[in-house]
């Protein structure tokens, strides 16, 4: 065979040879990629809606939402949570959702309690963009049981306004109304300008004469020598009872 056609039939086998191997490369590189990039993990669109439901609607939509999430077993609900909140931006105000819902389920109170009290004690204050939402889920942790919260919410009220305000008025004005000994016990060391601010969210909440009625003879009737003794006169003499 003459070199002129060895050199014809080796260049072609040479050069397939050659882009074979790129594509190769091409290949190997392109797998270890897709091995190296982290797996997006799609959001369940029904959990998230039993979530954002439960955590803002206090009414039958809110409970038949909760009903819903209690009836999926205990462990694989928590685990999808806390899956869900890994994925989600820090600044979400879903983060707040989720941590409510594991408060309902008991689920680390204390850590998820705590995500929620972030939303009104970071500051500056007017960075709170969801101070109102967590003060809602707060409110019916209180309701809950969970009265210390109260203190947080107190915090809360000398920098209020608007739709916080709101969620304060109507808090505080329940608690005292259904537990007023319980109120005015984690009140009674609060300074005087979060006092003060805390009668005037009462005097704008949904205390009925009534109400104002029997809780002053509650209040009256408090032995002098009571840790909240003080704290109910100031009360007594605050606008909230002189409608």
């Amino acid at each position: 065979m003459s070199s002129r056609v060895a050199a014809c039939i080796l260049l072609p086998l040479l050069f397939s040879s050659s882009c074979t191997g790129s594509e190769s490369n091409r290949a190997l590189v392109s797998g270890q990629e897709n091995m190296a990039s982290p797996t997006t993990k799609t959001i369940d669109p029904e959990l998230t809606r039993l979530i954002k439901t439960f955590s803002e609607d206090v009414g039958e939509n809110g409970q038949a939402a909760w009903r819903e999430l209690q009836s999926r077993p205990r462990k694989d609900l928590i685990h999808s949570l806390s899956d869900m909140r890994a994925n989600l931006p820090k600044d979400s105000a879903m983060q707040y959702s989720i941590a409510f819902v594991l408060c309902n389920l008991d689920h680390e109170y204390r850590t998820n309690v705590q995500v929620i009290v972030s939303a009104l004690t970071n500051v500056p204050h007017n960075q709170n963009y969801y101070a109102d939402l967590a003060a809602g889920m707060l409110g019916r942790l209180i309701h809950r049981g969970d009265k210390s919260l109260l203190r947080v919410l107190f915090g809360a009220a000398p920098w209020s306004d608007a739709a916080l305000s709101e969620e304060l008025s109507g808090t505080f004005s329940e608690e005292l109304r259904d537990d007023p000994k319980s109120f005015l016990f984690e009140l009674k060391d609060e300074p005087k300008e979060s006092r003060s601010r805390v009668y005037t969210l009462i005097d704008s909440g949904s205390l009925t004469a009534q109400h104002l009625k029997k809780l002053r003879g509650q209040l009256a009737s408090l032995p002098r020598t009571a840790p909240i003794s003080e704290v109910a006169r100031e009360l007594l003499a605050s606008p909230v009872f002189k409608k």
